[in-house]
């Protein structure tokens, strides 16, 4: 208990220092500047970054278990006996006139460059004054490194927002990127411009976190080191280079990262999540949102009474996690384990833990999409390997095991029903189904999925110059 209330304490205390920073905006960063004249000051101001991620506008709900999860039709949180058409449930696609959407995507734009914007601000003053102020040993190395990867993190989940399709067109203008502070407005860049300045960053995070102590519990001695997996680490850099790379088409160095982390990270699968419910064993990137119980509240519960909160239906669950057949034993779909179980209404469990080790857990990047990513990477035929061992631990029989020899097309559906079993509820399913340009899924209420990127904000004149 000691580990889980010390951290949240240290989180308090960070975030109430550097809400100031944490306010900052690049037109008035001369506000922020007093923070960048200490060591604990560039520390705060570090921690205050991942206070923001908690924030419902972004990874605290919209780009977790929240509009993405909704994009590809997770829940049926509606009043009990009113089901929605699918011409209802459709009307999330209308952007620019359902006026739900366009306000959920105009404030992740808003708040992902807030947030971008601190991040440049701490990288500035790295360069102006890190060397001067920041004395203990490795410590300046470790904040820039992360800053780096958080920098590549916030672009990357933009560009699959925002971008193209990137197979069929990566040519096309998709962000203003900023990497600097100032007044001057930034045009559309394409996207692979965009991939390959994410790319930069990461490479440099990698550089700069070389001798991360990689240390995931508590570091009684230095608690600036402990608790890595809730900061952006050297292996979340390298799981995150994973994604860039498959993104991108380069499966070679996919599975090379890939595969770096599963040899290197010292995790293991999570074999029971009884009480880990977010899988936070296998973590390789979390947040630690303070008081997650109460202000997810609205979405979450830990009963089988549930309104419209984000449960779902039996149907709905028997068929994501194939019930019938493979399923019975998953503990992705267990009561009690990756759902609680009611009379037709079924709660996932990642976000209402009650072990005081596994609460208030915000599941970023885990191991298990290592194998998901080094099985799409490699020869079709030789996947298998990697699916079945994470079906394996997940509790689907090896009886079920998947055969040598599958074609591409084979592989990419089963990837496709992993994607949707694995990350229920984290946002990953519908970068899968976008990058692979997917026309139809499951529960899907329009006749061709035509809606997989975003509109850049109408009023968007803060953060960038959105003319071509």
């Amino acid at each position: 208990m000691f580990k889980k209330i010390y951290l949240s304490f240290l989180l308090i205390i960070f975030l109430v220092g550097c809400q100031d920073w944490i306010d900052v905006s690049p037109k008035t960063e001369v506000k922020g500047d007093e923070i960048f004249r200490t060591e604990d000051g560039f520390k705060s101001s570090l921690i205050g970054v991942y206070g923001r991620m908690t924030k419902s506008e972004t990874y605290g709900k919209n780009l977790t278990f929240g509009f993405v999860e909704q994009l590809v039709q997770r829940y049926d949180n509606y009043t009990v006996g009113m089901v929605p058409s699918d011409e209802d449930r459709a009307k999330i696609y209308d952007y620019n006139n359902n006026s739900e959407s366009k306000g959920r995507i105009n404030v992740i734009w808003k708040e992902m460059y807030q947030t971008i914007a601190n991040i440049n601000n701490l990288i500035v003053n790295l360069d102006k004054r890190g060397d001067d102020v920041i004395l203990t040993k490795g410590y300046r190395n470790i904040i820039e490194g992360e800053a780096y990867g958080l920098r590549a993190y916030h672009y990357f989940d933009l560009l699959r927002l925002w971008g193209p399709i990137y197979s069929e067109n990566p040519d096309a203008l998709s962000l203003p990127w900023r990497n600097e502070l100032g007044y001057e407005k930034a045009p559309l860049i394409s996207a692979n411009e965009i991939v390959d300045n994410i790319l930069s960053d990461l490479i440099h995070a990698e550089l700069m976190l070389a001798d991360d102590p990689m240390n995931f519990g508590v570091d009684t001695e230095d608690s600036f080191l402990g608790y890595r997996k809730y900061r952006m680490n050297l292996m979340a850099v390298k799981a995150l280079m994973a994604r860039v790379y498959l993104y991108a088409g380069d499966k070679a160095n996919a599975a090379k990262y890939a595969k770096e982390v599963i040899d290197n990270s010292k995790l293991s699968l999570v074999t029971d999540n009884s009480k880990d419910v977010a899988f936070s064993g296998e973590a390789l990137f979390n947040l630690n949102m303070y008081n997650m119980e109460e202000r997810l509240m609205s979405d979450w519960k830990n009963t089988v009474n549930m309104n419209t909160e984000l449960w779902i239906s039996t149907d709905n669950i028997r068929t994501v996690y194939d019930f019938y057949s493979t399923g019975l034993n998953d503990i992705r779909y267990k009561n009690g384990y990756g759902f609680l179980h009611g009379s037709n209404q079924y709660m996932c469990r990642k976000y209402i833990g009650t072990h005081f080790e596994f609460k208030n857990v915000v599941p970023l990047i885990r191991l298990s999409e290592m194998y998901l990513i080094l099985a799409e990477s490699i020869e079709p035929e030789k996947s298998h390997t990697y699916i079945n061992e994470l079906r394996n631990v997940r509790g689907i029989s090896r009886s079920s095991n998947i055969g040598a020899g599958i074609s591409e097309a084979e592989r990419i559906e089963l990837l496709n029903k992993e994607y949707q079993k694995e990350f229920f509820a984290e946002g990953q399913w519908f970068y899968f189904l976008k990058r692979h340009n997917i026309k139809t899924f499951y529960r899907c209420p329009v006749e061709e999925m035509r809606y997989y990127t975003l509109p850049i904000p109408d009023d968007e004149v803060e953060f960038g110059d959105v003319s071509e």
